[in-house]
């Protein structure tokens, strides 16, 4: 007997119930009384209509009810009704329940139909239902006063951090590294697939190539990006240039990039003897146009300094060098440009720093939603022997150990985000009153959107729970799709093994989608990775709709674009109550989104392109889904967690297939009437072969 009692004062957290489990419930009981209950409760359960399972979930007595609610089941309604439920017909006080979601716009909206339906002030509602971090604000609230600054400010805060460290030598080499080496290659190979404009030009010259497409800061149109980024640095050293001013001296006149001072020329050469071909160019006609060119600067004896396009991805390094040859003919000084200065000068690797940034944002923010210090980051990375991570971490450990004291400052006292989850957790973690204050006062706890919840969100959860607490979570295991910034669905796929004995409803109801959208989107899910099995149906309403998918296999995206803004102008046409609102245009991620936002501004279409992130909890009458292709940021791309990542939060491949997976059907499942996939001839996306296609109507490539 002691060492049983001893086993459960002393039990591990995942096995919270272990005794309990012991205990046999009777299923067919609780049932009985649940249809009791609902025949009691009738008239207020009747705008559920014939839903039985809805019903359930909002009369169920039971002490841990877990619902996985499919796509468009309406979730949201039956917590709402569950919270009204408990207030209004089991005479529950309202301050002993609380209901949490993850984002304001969810919060407002339970706001509102609780206190419309229980005709309490919405400012009395909002203390009993609140996102986590406003929950976990009300709580350090009452110990400390401070600020918590925005995403905005917070990448001021490190982007000026950064900006002063750079004047660390061995920093800026490293910022520098780790863009040249991991970063710049990416950025340009995005940017020159999604723009128009060329990254070098060819010779002879072609005066239609790259004609007025590019402008340096000065305004100077130039015909090559490349040219550009020299352009910009002869400025930033304070030399006059003109660009392609005809040479008449020649044996045939020519134009050369750059004249720089009247007497000194600048050739930038895409091709030499060991550089591979590409389909561009022919190498054999450019070099030979090369060597003539080098021969009449001889002849002529002018002098030439030349740059070739593989320098232009390390441009610390070859601006150093130009710097060299020019002061050497100059014979004065010239400004020494930093790291720092390379922003300003090239436009790309602007891009690329800006990418760095975010990159540095994102580890500081799931450290600190992992509760990672400093030192366990340092403790990490000890043994590493990657140069890519070392460069990484070389940066990002001055930067939040600075940040970390920027926020401590008693004359700031300021806080982000993930500061607030973390420190109200060490507050009930270390104080006894407070904690037990919460787990008095909260007898009924219920959670929203529960397959996105993270280790942080977890242990606030775990320090406000009791065996005695009735706690209710709603989730879908198959929209858990923020792996990448610490939510993890083995809390959902394991809440029995976590919370104790649970009653599982299943909400098969999706009431947004047509017939071929659910079967389609429901079998793709249901191929690959860990899940909860679930039965999706349509409603009645949708049972006789047997509208097709659509699929289109672009040339390439400005062809998928021009498909989409061709078919929103028909469907608006064939149909004048349509808004541009009720169509969503989606996308894998932001980064390749540039040639499809070209298109629509080119022909007017003033739609946002938004990514599938953003779209979770959202639906619209007509969904495209763009750029479902394979390789580097193609769909499925889970490759996206990077080494760097892994320091923090380290994913199994096969769980980052399966939120891939995860993420396509979150994509699938947001159109209302029609769903259209976009698609690249001879380079789909193997997600495609996955949809049956007795559900998908291909459009002929003649027709595209």
């Amino acid at each position: 007997m002691c060492k049983l009692l001893w086993r459960y004062l002393f039990k591990p957290r995942n096995q919270e119930t272990e005794i309990s489990k012991k205990f046999e419930y009777n299923w067919n009981q609780i049932q009985k009384n649940e249809k009791n209950e609902i025949e009691k409760y009738s008239d207020f359960l009747k705008d559920l209509g014939n839903n039985y399972e809805q019903k359930r979930t909002v009369v169920s007595e039971f002490n841990r009810i877990l619902v996985l609610a499919g796509a468009g089941s309406g979730k949201t309604k039956v917590l709402t009704k569950r919270f009204i439920h408990l207030v209004k017909n089991k005479n529950v006080p309202i301050h002993d329940i609380l209901a949490v979601t993850f984002t304001r716009e969810a919060r407002n909206e339970m706001v509102k139909r609780i206190s419309k339906s229980l005709d309490k002030d919405e400012e009395l509602v909002k203390r009993y239902v609140r996102t986590f971090h406003s929950f976990a604000l009300s709580i350090l609230k009452q110990n400390e006063e401070f600020d918590i600054i925005s995403e905005s400010k917070q990448r001021d805060i490190i982007i000026g951090i950064l900006e002063d460290l750079q004047v660390n030598e061995e920093i800026s080499n490293s910022i520098n590294r780790y863009i040249t080496e991991n970063v710049i290659d990416v950025v340009k190979d995005q940017d020159n697939k999604s723009g128009r404009e060329y990254q070098i030009k060819p010779k002879p010259d072609d005066l239609c190539f790259g004609k007025n497409n590019i402008k340096t800061n000065a305004g100077i149109p130039v015909r090559s990006k490349s040219e550009r980024d020299l352009a910009n640095y002869l400025t930033f050293l304070g030399l006059k240039w003109e660009y392609e001013q005809e040479l008449t001296w020649a044996d045939n006149p020519f134009k050369p990039d750059f004249t720089i001072e009247d007497e000194f020329y600048l050739e930038h050469w895409c091709y030499n003897e060991n550089t591979p071909e590409f389909n561009q160019i022919n190498k054999k006609k450019y070099l030979e146009n090369r060597r003539w060119k080098e021969n009449q600067y001889k002849k002529h004896n002018k002098i030439l300094f030349s740059t070739e396009e593989i320098e232009m991805k390390d441009l610390l390094k070859l601006q150093l060098r130009m710097k060299k040859e020019l002061e050497l003919v100059l014979g004065k000084k010239l400004p020494l440009c930093h790291q720092s200065d390379l922003p300003k000068i090239s436009l790309q690797y602007s891009k690329a720093n800006e990418h760095f940034i975010d990159e540095i944002i994102e580890i500081i923010n799931l450290a600190k939603s992992r509760f990672f210090t400093v030192e366990d980051i340092k403790e990490k990375i000890k043994n590493q022997q990657k140069e890519k991570v070392i460069d990484f971490y070389n940066v990002l450990i001055p930067v939040m150990e600075k940040y970390n004291e920027y926020l401590k400052r008693k004359d700031l006292g300021k806080k982000d985000f993930n500061d607030l989850i973390q420190n109200a957790v060490q507050l009930l973690r270390t104080n006894q009153l407070r904690r037990e204050y919460y787990q008095s006062r909260i007898k009924y706890l219920l959670v929203d959107e529960f397959q996105d919840v993270s280790y942080g969100e977890i242990e606030l959860l775990r320090q406000i729970l009791t065996n005695n607490t009735r706690f209710f979570v709603v989730g879908d295991d198959w929209q858990s799709i923020y792996g990448w910034r610490g939510a993890e669905v083995n809390y959902i796929l394991d809440f029995e093994t976590n919370f104790g004995v649970t009653e599982k409803i299943i909400l098969p109801i999706n009431y947004r989608s047509t017939k071929s959208i659910i079967s389609a989107s429901s079998h793709f899910i249901q191929l690959k990775g860990r899940q909860i099995k679930k039965d999706i149906r349509c409603s009645d309403e949708q049972l006789l709709d047997n509208t097709k998918i659509i699929q289109l296999n672009a040339r390439d995206d400005f062809d998928g674009a021009r498909y989409v803004v061709n078919k929103i102008r028909k469907l608006m046409n064939e149909d004048s109550s349509l808004k541009l609102s009720d169509f969503l245009i989606l996308i894998r991620s932001s980064r390749v989104a540039q040639g499809y936002k070209t298109v629509f501004k080119e022909n007017n279409l003033n739609i946002d392109l938004k990514t599938i992130h953003w779209s979770k909890g959202t639906e619209f009458q007509y969904v495209f889904v763009l750029g479902l292709k394979s390789g580097l940021y193609g769909f499925p791309n889970v490759y996206a967690d990077r080494e760097i990542k892994r320091i923090i939060l380290d994913i199994p491949i096969e769980e980052k297939e399966a939120e891939e997976r995860r993420l396509f059907y979150v994509a699938m499942t947001r159109a209302k009437k029609k769903l259209f996939l976009i698609s690249e001839e001879n380079n789909p996306s193997e997600f495609l072969s996955d949809v049956p296609q007795q559900y998908v109507f291909v459009i002929p490539n003649e027709n595209n």
